[in-house]
Order: C-alpha cells, then sequence, then structure tokens
C-alpha cells in the first residue's frame, strides 16, 4: 500500500514537472512570437553568459537598439515565419554558439525565406555536441557558400583585413583614418593590424557581396572572405569570418561596433535611438596642456580664434610645476604661472586632469614599473585637487600622458575618484563605449573616449614629423566632420596647442575650428565636451525601449529616469512590406526618419502608422 502511495505521488510529481517545463518552454516560445520588434542574441550549449553576449549585448545597449537573449532550442521550436514577423533579425555571437543541433540550418533557411536578416559570427556551428571541430565544416557553410580549409591546408591564420573599395569600409561606418590607402585596417603606432580568422573560401557562389578579405604576410595571393552578405529568399545572410566579440573583449570595439551598426541600422532597418545626442554627429576637442610651453601658446591660441566661444572644448592639464623630473619647473603650474591661463579657458568648456602631477615624470614611471598603482592614484588625486581648487567643480574628465593606461589598474583608479570619462588609445577609431579588457566590462560608469587615429598616428605633432602637407592635414580634418554627420556618431579629436603654435599647420586648424563652427550652425553637429557626451549616453544606455508591431502600426514606448532629452527615434521608412505615415518635414535620410522627443520628460509614447 505504501509503495502504490509513494509511486502515486512520484508520478503525479513528473506529472506536474512535464507540464510545468511545457508551460515555462511555452512561455519562452510565446515571447518569440509577440508584438515586441527586437533583435534576437542566439546562444548554444555554451549559454548565455560568454563574453559574445555579453560584448554584442553592450554594444546594442551603446546604439540605442532593442535586443532579446534567447538559446538556440527555444528559437527552433518556433515557427520561423512567426519569429521573422516581429523579430526582424537574428545574431549568433561568436564563442556563444559553435556547439548547435543540425536541424538548426534548415530553420535558419526557413527564417531568411519569410524575409528575417541572420548574421553568423565567427565561430557558429562549428563544432559538434562533444565540442569538437566538425570534420565536414561548420553548419552553416553550405547556406553560406563556404568551404573550409582541411587536410593539409591550415584552418586557421592571421593576416590583414582590406576592404574592397573605400566605399564599402564607408558602408561599414569605418573611418578613413582607419585604413591605408589599400583600404587595410590600421592602427595607431602599428600600422597594419593583424587580425585571427579561418581558412576558408567561397564555393560557386555569384551573388555574394565580399565586403573585406583576410591576407596573410605568408600567402599575399590568396584572399580569404572576412565580410560578406548575399539574398537568401526574401532574406539576408551576413557571414562575418572575424571573433568581433573576442577583439571586443580585448579594448578592440571598432570592428563589433560598425559591423551590428551596418547590419542592423543599413541592412535590416530597425527602429532605434540614435546614439548621439539630438542624432547630429559629434565631436570632442580634446586638447592636452602638459608643460610650461602653454604659456606662450595658450593666449595665443584663445586671441587667434583656435578656441571659439560657439564650440564647448575639454582641456585636460597636467597641473604641477615640472615636467620631466622633479624640480625642473618645466611644467604647466596651474596653481602657479598657469592660474589665469586656466581661468581664462573656463567659459569655453570643461576642465580635466592630465594624468599626475609631472607629465613626462608620470608616464615614465608608469612605463618603467617605478610608479606603482597607489603611486598613480596618489598623483592623480593631488593633480585634481589643485585643478578643483581653481574650477571650484570636481574634475570628471581623465586623459593619460603619452596615452599610458595600464588596464584594469587605471580604470579602478578613476572609478574610485568618482571619474566619469577618459580619452583611450585603447578601441582607436570607435564611439565612445564601456570598454572591455580581458573579457570583461571595466565599468559600468566610466566611459572610454577613443582617439581617432590617421593610419598610425594621431596628433599635428605626429604629422610634422612626417612632414604632412598642410592641405592634406586640413583635409583629413574636415573628413571627421563629415564622417561623424554621415554617420551620427560622436568621435574624439586631440592635439596639444603648441603643436599648433609651434607647427606648420596653423591654416588646417583653423579651417577645422572654422568648419566645425559652420556645421554646428547649420545644425548638423554638436560640438561638445567629453562630460556631455558622457551623460548623454548614460541615460541613453539605462532607457527602457518597449518597440511593438500590430495592426499595421510600430508603437514605441520610452521611459528614462533620468529624462530623454536629446534623444532621438529612427523610425523606419518602410517595415514589413509597408511604409511609414509621418510629416514631410521630419529630418531624413534614405533609410530612417528622425523624430526628436521634446524636452526632458521620462516617458514618452508614440504610435506609427504603416501603408
Amino acid at each position: 500500500m505504501i509503495r502504490k502511495t509513494m509511486l502515486g505521488t512520484l508520478l503525479v510529481a513528473g506529472v506536474l514537472l512535464v507540464g510545468l517545463y511545457a508551460f515555462r518552454l511555452q512561455q519562452k516560445i510565446n515571447a518569440l512570437t509577440n508584438d515586441l520588434v527586437e533583435v534576437l542574441l542566439v546562444y548554444g550549449a555554451e549559454g548565455n553568459e560568454t563574453l559574445g553576449i555579453r560584448a554584442f549585448a553592450s554594444v546594442f545597449e551603446e546604439e540605442g537598439a532593442a535586443y532579446a537573449v534567447i538559446s538556440n532550442g527555444q528559437l527552433i521550436a518556433t515557427d520561423p515565419k512567426k519569429v521573422a514577423a516581429h523579430k526582424p533579425a537574428i545574431i549568433y555571437p561568436d564563442g556563444t554558439a559553435t556547439m548547435l543541433s543540425s536541424d538548426t540550418v534548415d530553420w535558419v533557411a526557413s527564417y531568411l525565406q519569410e524575409g528575417g536578416a541572420v548574421l553568423l559570427s565567427s565561430d557558429a556551428g562549428s563544432k559538434n555536441s562533444k565540442g569538437v571541430y566538425r570534420n565536414s565544416g561548420a553548419l552553416f557553410d553550405v547556406l553560406t557558400g563556404v568551404e573550409r580549409g582541411t587536410g593539409e591546408r591550415k584552418p586557421f591564420s592571421y593576416g590583414k583585413m582590406v576592404f574592397q573599395s573605400r566605399e564599402d569600409a564607408d558602408y561599414f561606418g569605418i573611418p578613413s583614418g582607419k585604413c591605408d590607402t589599400n583600404n587595410t585596417i590600421t592602427g595607431y603606432k602599428y600600422g597594419a593590424l593583424t587580425y585571427p580568422y579561418t581558412v576558408l573560401h567561397f564555393v560557386k557562389e555569384k551573388k555574394v557581396h565580399l565586403f573585406a578579405f583576410g591576407r596573410s604576410n605568408s600567402d599575399i595571393n590568396t584572399e580569404v572572405p572576412l565580410l560578406a552578405g548575399k539574398s537568401v529568399g526574401k532574406g539576408m545572410l551576413l557571414f562575418v569570418n572575424l571573433p568581433l566579440a573576442a577583439l571586443k573583449g580585448n579594448s578592440d570595439d571598432l570592428l563589433l561596433r560598425s559591423t551590428l551598426r551596418t547590419f542592423l541600422f543599413k541592412m535590416v532597418k530597425m527602429p532605434h535611438l540614435v546614439s548621439s545626442p539630438y542624432a547630429k554627429g559629434g565631436v570632442v576637442l580634446n586638447l592636452h596642456i602638459d608643460s610650461n610651453a602653454e604659456h606662450k601658446s595658450l593666449p595665443w591660441f584663445i586671441a587667434q580664434g583656435y578656441v571659439d566661444p560657439q564650440l564647448k572644448y575639454s582641456f585636460h592639464i597636467t597641473a604641477g610645476p615640472d615636467c620631466y623630473k622633479t624640480g625642473d619647473n618645466a611644467g604647466f603650474d596651474a596653481a602657479g604661472k598657469g592660474r589665469k591661463i586656466v581661468e581664462a579657458l573656463l567659459p569655453f568648456g570643461i576642465i580635466g586632469s592630465h594624468g599626475g602631477w609631472a607629465h613626462n615624470w608620470f608616464s615614465d614611471g608608469i612605463e618603467n614599473g617605478t610608479l606603482e598603482k597607489g603611486g598613480i592614484r596618489r598623483s592623480i588625486e593631488r593633480n585634481n585637487r589643485i585643478l578643483e581648487s581653481i574650477t571650484g567643480y570636481p574634475i570628471r574628465e581623465y586623459s593619460a600622458p603619452s596615452g599610458l593606461f595600464p588596464q584594469p589598474e587605471s580604470t579602478e583608479i578613476l572609478s574610485s575618484l568618482g571619474m566619469k570619462s577618459y580619452y583611450y588609445t585603447g578601441d582607436s577609431g570607435s564611439s565612445p563605449n564601456r570598454t572591455f579588457y580581458q573579457g570583461r566590462m571595466l565599468s559600468e560608469n566610466l566611459i572610454a573616449f577613443p582617439v581617432l587615429p590617421y593610419g598610425n598616428k594621431i596628433s599635428l605633432h605626429e604629422f610634422a614629423k612626417e612632414n604632412i602637407r598642410d592641405e592634406n592635414v586640413a583635409k583629413m580634418l574636415k573628413e571627421v566632420v563629415d564622417f561623424t554627420i554621415r554617420n551620427r556618431v560622436v568621435r574624439l579629436v586631440y592635439t596639444h596647442p603648441y603643436d599648433i603654435y609651434l607647427g606648420p599647420y596653423k591654416h588646417a586648424a583653423k579651417s577645422f575650428i572654422d568648419y566645425c563652427v559652420l556645421q554646428q550652425n547649420s545644425g548638423n553637429l554638436k560640438v561638445e565636451t567629453m562630460s556631455y557626451f558622457r551623460d548623454f549616453l548614460i541615460c541613453l544606455i539605462h532607457t527602457d525601449k518597449q518597440i511593438e508591431w500590430h495592426d499595421g502600426v510600430l508603437e514605441i514606448t520610452l521611459y528614462a529616469k533620468q529624462g530623454l532629452e536629446a534623444m532621438v527615434l529612427a523610425i523606419p521608412k518602410t517595415f514589413q512590406g509597408r511604409s511609414v505615415v509621418v510629416p514631410e518635414d521630419l529630418q531624413k535620410d534614405d533609410a530612417f526618419y528622425y523624430v526628436p522627443i521634446e524636452g526632458n520628460r521620462t516617458e514618452y509614447h508614440k504610435v506609427f502608422r504603416y501603408e
């Protein structure tokens, strides 16, 4: 009798567990077929805590796009037609979806046929259920039209990343300064950069658009596809043969961000909040003031109009009286001989800290290891205190002398001092972001502002050393402004005032400032401080977005505790085969109408009708 009772109890419990599992599975399936318009980040056997999910999600948040994280098992248990109706894009991040069931390919193919868009990053579907690389190639190889290196051919390699044309690099939002004349991706002080990729080639694929390829130094005649797109049915497939998340995880943000922006906003045309204030181009003019050479250059700099009252600058100062070593009296001396100059700069922007007290002494100490973490912190804190005694406000911006910013110690120090933003030679060429290092986000609130290089150079002093002509420098600086306007993004430009005062680029620099004023007055550009753009980005990251599609209507609800000031909605001109009905006087481009959110309200709701 007892045994029968126990068996009955176990049977009931089992039925309840099966029912609970089925209920939860149905809930998750319902989440895939509800009205919410989201991009799906899909994970496989690796789970949802991988670097791939975290890195991709961080960029989504910083770019104002709605997303959801879902397992591949839950995804392929749902009708692909129903998913495509509201989830316009699916992404398989690298390092996150290597182990997938074999029926995933047919599901993805059906989803593409129904008009969905798919991004496959690097190693998606490359392993079997035991975590071993598939002998016959990755799951998606037939769909993408590639064949991998097998047998005697090396399966992996390293090489340069080359875009097919400057137009393709532009399409992917790569600043011209990040490419050389051969459209090869370059880095500050490094020249052409080397990336890891899988050795593969296209097989009988005529409809593929190859945007960029890899070329190894050992085999310059072989071009390995790195970025390629093609149409499949009513949908589109973007194949990326690069470890985007892994690169982001080690302070190389640009390729992940530019690929996602291109996929989401140019290919899929996803509704989103624009990541720059008022949907304008944004420029940070970051001037580093580090020695007594600026006692002459800065008064001249102001008098000649290089500091224009219509623009806002980030002036970063090394405050001590010394520069190279203790007692040399070569420093800016902000509390003494430089004080009146600091006071003269106050109306033109924000004062920030340029390292710790003595410029070269500080950077040399970091480089040779004589200045440990505690010493770095004390030096920055000392620098901040002097500047705060002059400005009357807390110092919240930072730039590292000589670009020396050892991670993660530097971020930990700045966070402990309450600082909010910093100039960064990592993530070069990219947007302000929450940088990653060794696979983790270093701070949720401290925003990195990467430098924008021109090949292997970033300052006017470096241009002068290579005798680059004034008109060429003027052209490069103008291109920075045009790039930010065209892409509605923020970029940082840096130099020293004495680079202009003592150097050959007085005309180029003045033309650049005048062009910034012209574009700002024309309503295309916002020249502001690090602090301004940082605060906007933090608000954007923490804005809750609910975008729904039903009955030919795109319904958008936003909530931001810190306010929605300067935010703009990008509304696709067409969605699910219909065209939006909006006033014609809205700002627009080929893909979107831009709807400003008036005032600093905390909540917003609007319905857009499509016919």
